[in-house]
């Protein structure tokens, strides 16, 4: 489910309240709180949070996926159950170390689009969020409601990125899309 040290282990939550605040902010009320104790949380404790929300944003009806990708490759270091399913996996564990060019991820056809915004959601090291995205798999095409966020170091440095999304209707892509155009 995750992978890294207790540094590695807060800046993947950092990400995850950046976007999740923002895009899904229904899903996990407490979590800006939580993020206080952070900085002296033990590791064991930081996993234990991450795999909560993580267990959290997978419940149905929205079953909202999870990853997030370790730089400079962009291979998969984590990740929640939902995602691991679209990706074609019986766990998230069968994704470690793996990328979106892999043959086994149903996506691969769009790999070079994906990491081209994840490079540049790093690069910019600010978060891309409510993107609308049209995907491609065997079993057909969904509309997915995406956030990314870059992962930072502590000293600011941009070490992965972390995505969310969920698979969505036409008509909800259609009320994403009126609210960003209002901003």
């Amino acid at each position: 489910m995750v992978s890294g040290s207790v540094s590695g282990v807060r800046d993947v939550l950092r990400a995850y309240r950046e976007v999740m605040t923002t895009s899904w902010a229904d899903v996990h009320r407490g979590l800006v709180g939580s993020a206080e104790g952070w900085p002296q949380a033990s590791e064991a404790a930081l996993r234990a949070e991450l795999a909560g929300y993580l267990r959290d944003a997978a419940q149905p009806p929205r079953e909202i996926r999870v990853f997030w990708k370790h730089a400079p490759d962009l291979v998969y270091a984590g990740a929640n159950a939902p995602f691991a399913r679209d990706a074609g996996f019986p766990s998230a564990e069968e994704m470690l170390g793996r990328t979106d060019f892999d043959d086994q991820i149903p996506w691969t056809r769009q790999a070079a689009k994906y990491q081209s915004d994840d490079r540049e959601v790093m690069a910019s090291g600010k978060p891309k969020l409510d993107i609308l995205e049209r995907q491609e798999r065997e079993d057909g095409v969904f509309w997915l409601h995406t956030g990314k966020a870059p992962i930072l170091a502590s000293d600011g440095s941009a070490v992965g990125l972390l995505g969310v999304y969920e698979t969505i209707d036409a008509s909800r892509a259609l009320a994403i899309r009126r609210r960003t155009e209002q901003l």
